[in-house]
């Protein structure tokens, strides 16, 4: 006989457990943890362990019936990635109380790529018509809230196809399938403004739902079929008509499930209110969304309700408030806006993030709509009004942080997880065949899923922007911080903020972003020559960029950090002339995503630090050689306490022990801008931006001694995808990147001014601006030329970082050594600029 382990459980403990599972919700629901904290896998024995994934999936399933939908989803993903590994519930089990309660889930959180790769394969592996026709109803309504129209029609119609086939056996549930498919149907015909269609698919299910008997299984579909006729109602403007059918619907809620749904019967509140809205009604509006929120909240129990009816609701209540009242209403915006933060960090792809900010721009046009003159505001009210224009920008950045700080910490499944896709990145970044990229591309997205659902995503507690910190960090003193937002209609609203004190201003400048564009397309492409040919002409651009951009300049004040927004990531700032100057000649400029990223600082001063430079020089045409790169590096070993790797030096296991130091890694190489906008860096092989995402970085400053490091694609509200972003993205404090193509001799001169300064200074900040303030004052008039000098960019916070000078060189000999090479580079600079780059291929080379 098997002795028990002392860790076990008796099968008589389990049963009682899973009944409490079952119907014992409040026993659980503030410490689900705790109530399972006796079980796990290897304590219990092989003949419980079904036991033990249903009192997961019933604790799941009682979360969601209670719109707890992030502990729902963790504990179905607990069970899905038990049976992945070891598979012991029934096909049909597996399905219905496991992958169709999940792949909703996914849906509700925005994540349609997971959800829909759930369906499509439970499609494949199911032999029944009922189940398969349950999955397109619910892929019907992804493909809905995707904007897929197509796809929504077609997979409803696979539905309803079914169900000639179907279980007859069971014609109340066929038949109330049959009533989701149809008004899913209505749904997308409303969607593409088909409204005879819409009609016509909603008074099928009507018909149908009336002749099957109104019980609990059958009431939600009747539910579903009255609200959408509510809802045609109000697009035909019969909206008295609609008022009957509301009440009629969410009377039912309460009569056939009087402690659950209630994220249903919130947004039936939520329909009365915009009714009642819509009447002028205001105070019985207020009362049906306050109605809808106390029902979010109800079973909350104290923890963090992540739900996008919660968002819509606090919304509702903004725009319910008197327009005097701007205190109410940017509270309830504010809260609108948070837990509308709060749930999209609970999405994994960049996709589903981008569909967040392109929803979260609206809200804030509306934002400033119903606020009007912000002129107006208080300080106080403006500073609420910045933090809401703040959390709307860099919010996928923000989760990737949050995310790499995870990664770096979990468990060594998820880090062999990372591994292996890293791998398949690289290999993929090696290949040139199509046929072959899009194979990989498939185990790519397999070995995608699979880390996401090893990371445990939905169960960390991620960190959220504290409004506290936030409103303590604009009392920062000796920096001005500009914030930028930029509307539909292209003004640009700016935030000024000195030693605490707000000042807003609003730019009307007719085609300013066109300007900008163009400005930057002539100044900063490919050659100097633009400015060359006419200096006073950029001057008066620059000047005119300069006062609508930076108004209220305080000269007194050397710091400035920018806040970025859409379009003006591109914009070199420090060669605008507000004041008929080059700005950086009087201040120190940085760059952010959001004023937001602070917070997300693990470390703010490194000790000691030595520097790791990867550097190659050689390279295959297309590609030319870069002879300057060997220049660089002499200069850093003989200055710096510096490990050099040549390129043949950097295989795989190198590279990862070079990122894991907590040092600065400076990188002189190629980089390679694809037509797709991605970029990689060449160095021994080709290193993709997706590569970097699975390297554990802990580096205290990255330096990219490469052309178009911080140039990429834009994204919504995030900046652009460049390499400089993704190494943001590892939570890395800051990176010095270069907008454009680079002249290796000037950026030779400013590397070393730069990490002279560095180590005098320890501030990245104040290094790369005063070396270009050097640079400036040993150049003539065409020396000057911005080109050469601004595409390098230091992104990412102050820190302080102490730069470790090379050992046994006395400071006079090392003092002399610079001025030596300073000299050399500039002469080198100088003939540079006395020829036509295109005419001397065997000096100018770029990176």
């Amino acid at each position: 006989m098997k002795t028990a382990s002392k860790d076990s459980i008796s099968n008589q403990e389990l049963d009682s457990l899973g009944e409490i599972a079952y119907d014992g919700y409040e026993y659980y629901a503030a410490e689900p943890e705790a109530f399972i904290a006796k079980l796990s896998v290897e304590s219990l024995r092989p003949e419980q362990q079904e036991t033990y994934r249903w009192i997961l999936l019933n604790m799941a399933y009682n979360f969601l019936e209670h719109s707890r939908f992030l502990a729902s989803a963790t504990y179905y993903e607990r069970v899905l990635l038990l049976e992945n590994k070891n598979p012991i519930l029934s096909l049909e089990d597996r399905l219905n109380y496991l992958s169709k309660p999940l792949a909703n889930l996914y849906s509700i959180f925005g994540e349609f790529g997971k959800s829909e790769r759930l369906q499509l394969q439970a499609i494949q592996e199911s032999n029944s018509a009922e189940i398969k026709a349950g999955f397109y109803n619910n892929l019907l309504l992804l493909y809905l809230h995707d904007g897929e129209l197509l796809k929504a029609k077609q997979a409803g119609n696979k539905g309803l196809e079914l169900m000639v086939t179907g279980n007859q056996n069971d014609k109340v549930r066929m038949t109330n399938l049959q009533v989701l498919l149809l008004n899913g149907l209505s749904k997308v015909f409303l969607a593409e403004e088909n409204l005879d269609s819409a009609i016509y698919s909603n008074n099928q299910a009507l018909q149908i739902s009336s002749s099957i008997p109104l019980k609990t299984e059958t009431a939600a579909g009747r539910i579903s079929a009255i609200t959408q006729q509510a809802e045609l109602l109000f697009q035909k403007m019969e909206i008295d008509k609609a008022f009957p059918l509301l009440n009629q619907a969410i009377q039912l809620e309460y009569q056939y499930f009087p402690t659950a749904r209630f994220r249903e019967k919130a947004v039936l509140e939520n329909y009365l209110g915009n009714y009642h809205l819509h009447k002028n009604k205001l105070h019985a509006a207020k009362s049906n969304f306050l109605k809808a929120k106390q029902l979010l909240e109800k079973q909350s129990s104290g923890t963090a309700v992540s739900n996008y009816s919660l968002v819509e609701t606090y919304r509702n209540l903004a725009k319910v408030q008197d327009k005097s009242d701007i205190d109410s209403m940017l509270f309830y915006y504010s809260q609108s806006m948070e837990k509308e933060f709060a749930y999209q960090q609970n999405r994994s792809t960049d996709k589903d993030h981008f569909a967040g900010n392109i929803w979260n721009r609206k809200l804030m046009e509306e934002i400033f709509s119903e606020i009007g003159d912000i002129s107006n505001l208080t300080q106080n009210q403006q500073a609420e009004l910045l933090w809401l224009t703040e959390i709307a920008k860099g919010r996928l950045l923000w989760n990737d942080i949050n995310r790499s700080n995870h990664w770096e910490t979990d468990s060594t499944e998820l880090a062999a997880a990372g591994k292996e896709l890293q791998e398949l990145y690289a290999k993929r970044d090696m290949m040139q065949d199509s046929s072959e990229i899009k194979e990989i591309n498939v185990a790519i997205s397999k070995l995608t899923a699979d880390f996401e659902l090893e990371e445990k995503y939905f169960e960390q507690r991620r960190k959220i922007p504290s409004k506290e910190f936030f409103l303590q960090s604009l009392k920062e003193p000796n920096i001005q911080k500009y914030a930028y937002y930029i509307h539909e209609n292209e003004c640009i609203s700016i935030f000024q903020v000195v030693d605490g004190r707000i000042l807003y201003h609003k730019v009307n400048m007719e085609n300013l972003l066109p300007q900008i564009a163009a400005f930057k397309e002539k100044y900063f492409s490919q050659s100097p020559q633009a400015y060359n040919q006419n200096p006073k002409v950029f001057a008066e651009q620059a000047g005119l960029l300069g006062s609508e951009l930076l108004p209220n300049l305080q000269k007194s004040i050397k710091t400035i950090q920018l806040s970025l927004d859409n379009e003006l990531h591109v914009l070199p700032f420090e060669t605008l002339m507000p004041n008929r100057k080059f700005l950086v000649m009087d201040h120190d400029v940085q760059y952010l995503h959001s004023l937001l990223t602070f917070e997300l600082l693990k470390e703010k001063e490194f000790p000691k630090q030595e520097l790791q430079v990867l550097y190659r020089q050689e390279y295959d045409p297309p590609l030319v050689d870069l002879p300057f790169v060997e220049k660089e590096v002499q200069f850093l070993n003989q200055h710096f306490n510096a490990n050099s790797y040549p390129f043949s030096k950097l295989n795989k296991m190198t590279l990862e022990n070079i990122w894991k130091q907590k040092s600065i890694v400076h990188i002189a190489a190629h980089t390679v801008l694809q037509q797709d906008g991605k970029i990689k860096l060449m160095l021994q092989q080709p290193i993709s931006t997706d590569q970097l995402r699975y390297f554990q970085i802990s580096s205290s400053l990255v330096v990219l001694s490469a052309c178009n490091t911080a140039s990429g694609e834009l994204l919504p509200s995030e900046g652009l995808a460049s390499l400089n972003r993704t190494f943001i993205s590892k939570g890395i404090p800051g990176v010095v990147a270069n907008h454009w193509y680079a002249n290796d001799a000037a950026t030779l001169d400013l590397m070393a001014k730069f990490y002279d300064e560095l180590s005098q200074s320890g501030s990245p900040v104040v290094a790369l601006a005063e070396a270009k303030r050097l640079y400036l004052l040993e150049q003539d008039d065409m020396g000057k030329n911005p080109w050469y000098w601004a595409n390098m960019v230091y992104t990412g916070a102050n820190t302080k970082i102490d730069l470790q000078q090379a050992a046994g060189l006395p400071p006079v000999f090392r003092w002399l050594a610079s001025i030596l090479t300073i000299i050399l580079l500039y002469l080198l600079s100088y003939r540079l600029r006395k020829t036509d780059p295109d005419e001397v291929p065997e000096v100018t080379y770029n990176k």
